[in-house]
């Protein structure tokens, strides 16, 4: 990973502690030829009930597909915007990509 890469899963690690989120940062999952790709982070039970897998834009639109295979929600996200960790910022895209859980959601949303 990149090192901004890096300080984006750092900030959802802290967003993990602070909002309560059951996050692994760095993702990995496994493309038709078996060949592992590496994510910036999954946040468990938001965007579908696998989960949200955190990339960048950029990446986004080359890997959505081997994301939605797997049944998780893809999101390429502005590295820069995501790099610190900003509780308002982080609560606001959880709440777009909407809670999917079968848990009961967390209690902030």
């Amino acid at each position: 990973m990149t090192s901004e890469q890096i300080h984006v899963a750092d900030a959802w690690r802290k967003a993990a502690t602070d909002l309560g989120l059951q996050v692994q940062a760095p993702f990995e999952l496994s493309d038709v030829d078996g060949s592992s790709v590496q994510f910036i982070a999954m946040v468990k039970g938001f965007g579908s009930p696998r989960g949200a897998v955190v990339c960048s834009f950029t990446d986004w639109q080359s890997t959505r597909g081997l994301i939605q295979q797997h049944g998780y929600f893809a999101s390429g996200l502005n590295l820069a915007r995501y790099a610190q960790y900003e509780r308002s910022l982080f609560v606001q895209t959880l709440r777009d990509w909407e809670w999917k859980g079968e848990a009961p959601a967390p209690d902030w949303y």
